[in-house]
């Protein structure tokens, strides 16, 4: 596709300089890619996989692992920064004529423990409760208060709880609800300072 459009570049492979590019072999079958995943110390229920499998199959039995890598974090996380970093330390090589960064699998190594711990872990944590909840009204004898004291300082409000008659229609239902609370107690005053 480069090619088509003017653009050439080696079609061996930037790491190693022997072999032809492909993606297999930059990922998984370059000599420098077996020492970056040698270093990074694949999990050994996961070796087999890095062995003559395709590429695809091979991607998916690794990012889909429930193996935990020596570091205590999902094998899965640590494969997928790998191959993050394998394609964009490639890039950085062919593109920008960075050197080869023999440490790189450290690098993945602690994205990949970062990103465990600062997010990824949050999910196992995280278990879903269904909890029912619902209010009952109370039987209309029993409001379960004994003592309720109500400072004010407008002396409009008293009046209009004081008052027989709803003057105020906006408030006249919060009003009748006052009233009615206030006569399920055995002794309320009402004045311009205090209710209670």
């Amino acid at each position: 596709m480069l090619a088509m459009r003017g653009i050439i570049l080696d079609s061996c492979c930037p790491l190693c300089n022997n072999f032809l590019e492909t993606i297999s072999h930059l990922l998984r079958d370059c000599m420098v890619a077996k020492d970056f995943w040698y270093n990074l110390k694949v999990p050994p229920e996961m070796v087999s996989s890095f062995v003559d499998m395709d590429l695809f199959y091979w991607l998916r039995v690794n990012y889909q692992s429930k193996v935990s890598h020596s570091s205590l974090v999902p094998w899965s996380y640590v494969f997928t920064f790998a191959i993050w970093n394998l394609w964009k330390h490639r890039n950085g090589m062919v593109f920008n004529n960075t050197v080869l960064n023999v440490n790189l699998h450290i690098v993945s190594k602690y994205q990949a423990l970062e990103f465990y711990y600062c997010v990824g872990k949050l999910k196992s944590q995280r278990s879903k409760v269904v909890c029912n909840v619902s209010w009952k009204k109370p039987p209309s004898d029993q409001i379960g208060v004994q003592n309720l004291k109500i400072e004010l300082d407008a002396k409009v409000v008293v009046e209009l709880v004081q008052s027989k008659t709803p003057s105020n229609a906006f408030y006249s239902s919060l009003l009748v609800d006052c009233k009615s609370l206030m006569g399920k107690f055995r002794i309320a005053k009402c004045n311009t300072h205090s209710v209670k």
